[in-house]
């Protein structure tokens, strides 16, 4: 089954469309019906209150870790600088020492900010609920 990526709430499909150039398409729960939608277009009266905003296939590279990223790793606390990404490994500094740590295949992250700018991470309609795996694209 493919996972999809989603936001339940308007205000962060809005606020990643502005700031992070995220595309959605909204669906009404109650309606079978559909479209893409620029949420940064989006008037008051468009939100739906039961709707689903799915993250466009051209988006979910938005998804994945970048150099600089702040990111929270499954497992820690605290959150993690991403600081260099090596054949698909994911390089994080971590800890009050600076020690760099592979994390790539050891847990499950999220992104929670992304040029000083926070990141909303989105819900999944995967059963078990775990965020997107540092795997490198293949």
């Amino acid at each position: 089954m493919t996972q999809h990526y989603f936001y339940t709430d308007p205000l962060a499909a809005a606020w990643m469309a502005k700031h992070h150039g995220m595309k959605c398409r909204v669906e009404d729960k109650g309606d079978t019906e559909y479209q893409w939608v620029d949420m940064r277009n989006v008037s008051c009266y468009f939100v739906m209150e039961e709707a689903a905003y799915y993250i466009h296939p051209d988006s979910l590279h938005l998804l994945e870790p970048k150099v600089g990223d702040l990111i929270l790793k499954e497992g820690f606390n605290d959150p993690m600088l991403v600081k260099d990404i090596i054949a698909g490994d994911v390089l994080c500094k971590i800890g009050w020492d600076g020690s760099i740590e592979r994390c790539t295949d050891k847990g499950y992250c999220k992104i929670i900010q992304r040029n000083g700018i926070p990141f909303m991470w989105p819900e999944s309609d995967a059963s078990d609920g775990i965020t997107l795996s540092l795997r490198p694209r293949s």
